[in-house]
């Protein structure tokens, strides 16, 4: 066996500086670029799964639809009440709060993730439950390097629960009424036109209505896997990057744009998400004491869903639908309302713009004393549209009505925020005989939020 101190000597960014893994006293996981560009994910919170230790993962109610991003936790919920505090980590970007699941994994040039409360003493009341420390790419110098790289991928839900099939459903739905005391839902000649459609002898889905004859009965005969039905379809998804970096000794740039465009897994309406990213940061010497680097992000997402999908019941909605519902009536009309809404109801559609401004000065006047001045700036507009069609009914003749009262409506949302952030802090570094270093450091940070 041979020793390997390799990663002891490895530098890992921490609070406002760096360390080394040997002189590290709390737990700092972390994450470079070569694990990142090896999974092709949507978003940075999915290139994290499976990677960092004691990290957990969550896409709560609403599930993994296009946009929706999973909240993490590093040491577990460790709140009374979950729905006030998620007990999230604090997510910093080159020193500023940000989203990360904006940023195009392509430009991250590092992760690094502080686990215990020990972050708190730097970070304030913010950090108990640890902080992600994510550093983005820089120039290099030498000659331009160009590199793009694309990614082409399909979606599928998996593992599905598997209905039953219609008879056996209706005996079930019948059993429960009888012995809760009340009436078979399903009559014998029901129950023969369900058994007819499944052995091939029935080809109509549905039939009129015995109280109502002009319209359908919504119950019907037909056998549908409403999981399938809904969940069943495949999403297609595309990302594309490039990146440009070089430089000489005292100017390096590093410019990047990337394009993803997302597509959902629910068969019935658009559902889809967009993102742009373009970014650039130059780092530059002016001086043998002072160097002054400069980064600016501007991202958008656009997203385009039926709004029935932000319905916090539409997954219940789905498991309750009964296999004998049809999907359509005999005359290829929508008879069941969960297709129905989700194809002419509307659609949600909301634009995300953020723009990231950094601007860092970096002055040595003595060997081993830094002094860095950060300043930060973000603004993030947000634009959304929220329609709402009347939907229609069909009766036997293929005729439209509504119910009474439905009318449609048009909500619209606009909002901006803007973020400041300045960071000072000085350090210096003084080492004995090689064997001693001794490391000191003072700052100061303000935010302001509007």
């Amino acid at each position: 066996m041979k020793e390997d101190t390799q990663q002891l000597d490895e530098v890992v960014v921490v609070g406002f500086g760096t360390q080394k893994k040997v002189n590290l006293t709390g737990s700092v996981a972390t994450v470079d670029a070569k694990e990142l560009a090896s999974r092709p994910v949507s978003n940075v919170t999915q290139a994290l799964q499976g990677v960092v230790p004691g990290m957990n993962f969550n896409y709560g109610g609403e599930g993994a639809k296009v946009g929706s991003t999973m909240s993490i936790n590093i040491r577990g919920v460790g709140t009374l009440n979950e729905d006030d505090s998620k007990a999230s980590p604090l997510i910093l970007i080159d020193g500023m709060e940000g989203d990360m699941n904006m940023l195009n994994p392509s430009d991250i040039e590092n992760i690094s993730v502080l686990k215990d409360a020990a972050a708190a003493s730097i970070y304030g009341s913010r950090a108990p439950y640890g902080v992600v420390l994510i550093t983005t790419k820089k120039g290099k110098e030498g000659q331009a390097t160009v590199n793009y790289n694309n990614s082409f991928r399909w979606s599928q839900a998996v593992n599905m629960p598997k209905m039953a099939n219609s008879y056996d459903y209706a005996m079930y739905i019948n059993e429960i009424g009888t012995n809760s005391g009340g009436s078979a839902n399903f009559q014998d000649w029901h129950l023969q036109y369900v058994k007819n459609y499944l052995n091939g002898t029935r080809t109509e889905t549905t039939f009129p209505d015995v109280n109502t004859p002009t319209i359908w009965d919504w119950r019907g005969n037909a056998n549908v896997d409403w999981l399938d039905e809904i969940f069943g379809g495949t999403g297609f998804s595309q990302e594309h990057s490039l990146g440009v970096n070089g430089g000489s000794e005292r100017v390096q740039y590093y410019l990047s744009a990337n394009y993803l465009s997302q597509q959902g897994i629910v068969r019935y309406g658009d559902e889809g998400m967009k993102r742009y990213n373009l970014s650039a940061k130059i780092n530059t010497k002016l001086a043998s004491w002072l160097n002054v680097n400069y980064s600016t992000k501007f991202i958008r997402q656009d997203l385009d869903q039926p709004y029935k999908l932000n319905d916090d019941l539409f997954y219940y909605d789905t498991m309750r639908r009964w296999p004998t519902q049809p999907v359509l009536d005999p005359n290829g009309n929508y008879l069941t309302e969960l297709p129905k809404y989700l194809t002419l109801s509307g659609n949600n559609k909301t634009q995300t713009d953020q723009m990231y401004q950094q601007l860092q000065f970096v002055i040595e006047p003595i060997k081993n004393w830094k002094t860095y001045v950060e300043l930060n700036y973000q603004t993030t507009n947000f634009f959304g549209d929220y329609p709402r069609n009347k939907t229609p009914k069909y009766d036997i003749n293929g005729d439209i009505y509504y119910d009474s009262g439905e009318r449609s409506q048009m909500g619209t949302t606009s909002e901006r925020t803007n973020f400041f952030n300045t960071n000072i802090y000085s350090e210096y570094t003084y080492v004995l005989d090689d064997l001693h270093t001794f490391k000191g450091m003072v700052g100061f940070q303000a935010e302001e939020n509007s």
